[in-house]
């Protein structure tokens, strides 16, 4: 009986080692295959993958060529700072510090003097379109002339700048209220105010106050005070 028994424990134990090996073969099979299914999901095509890696390489080539130029301008601007430098320090050993001073002193006394010379030529440029009564000849002979600037529109009277427009000038009497006091008329004529220069010249004579005129350039300014 033992011997009986101990062939079907033997024959159980068989049995009992086919099932497991079965579940685990199966179970290896299921896992495999998951495994499998789950790569082809993820894993892309050969063309896409030699796209990639090209585009890799491209990247690459681009990035070791702007580090290359990048190098290159570094090393050019360190070998320019390296040249100034050398010219700093050989100008510094040839050239003494109050030599330095005085030299940069005598520059900014030239530019000064420039700048003051600028301002005097501006000054004397201004001059040379302002005119006063006396640069006038026709009244150099006259103690208190009347002047009339006479313009496009208008004849301007000096002193005080009245103005009188050639329908003023048409009147009669037209200067009879401003010549008061002067010994004299000078007559101012303008590019554009030869027909005001007409018309006032005909009213001048019948001051009979002695006449002159001049002619004046339009940029010409006036300063026709006593």
């Amino acid at each position: 009986m033992k011997d009986n028994d101990n062939v079907e424990v033997l024959l159980l134990l068989v049995c009992l080692v086919g099932v497991v090996a079965f579940l685990a073969f199966s179970l290896a099979t299921l896992n495999l295959g998951a495994a499998i299914e789950e790569r082809n999901e993820e894993l892309p095509d050969v063309e896409s993958l030699i796209q990639q890696r090209q585009g890799l390489a491209v990247t690459k080539e681009q990035l070791q060529n702007q580090g290359k130029a990048l190098q290159a301008k570094v090393d050019y601007l360190r070998g320019k700072i390296s040249a100034e430098e050398k010219k700093i320090a050989s100008l510094q050993k040839e050239l003494p510090d109050h030599t330095l001073a005085e030299d940069i002193a005598r520059l900014r006394k030239e530019l000064a003097d420039l700048e003051q010379r600028k301002v005097q030529l501006a000054q004397d440029r201004k001059d040379l379109n302002v005119f006063r009564w006396r640069d006038f000849k026709g009244a150099t002979t006259l103690t208190n002339p009347l002047f009339l600037d006479c313009q496009s529109s208008a004849a301007i009277i000096y002193p005080g700048k009245k103005a009188l427009r050639l329908s003023d000038l048409n009147k009669k009497e037209a200067l009879k209220d401003t010549i008061g006091g002067h010994d004299g008329i000078v007559l101012l004529v303008r590019p554009d105010g030869f027909k005001t220069f007409a018309a006032a010249f005909e009213k001048a004579k019948k001051t009979g106050l002695t006449l002159a005129y001049e002619p004046v350039n339009a940029e010409w300014q006036l300063e026709l005070a006593y």
